[in-house]
């Protein structure tokens, strides 16, 4: 899916993944943020959002 995504979005594989690795210290525009709302179809504040445990 992330390959499909990157070129859904027009960035590279390898960028991409440094983005999503943990701890990644990757610096990345707003407009790339809002590509991968879009490309995901979800608003882009979903991802300033606290994520549920599952308990």
């Amino acid at each position: 899916m992330a390959n499909e995504l990157a070129d859904k979005i027009g960035i590279s594989k390898s960028y991409l993944s440094k983005i999503e690795a943990p701890n990644s210290t990757k610096a990345f525009s707003l407009d790339v943020l809002f590509a991968i709302a879009d490309g995901l179809d979800v608003d882009v504040i979903k991802f300033f959002m606290p994520t549920e445990e599952n308990n």
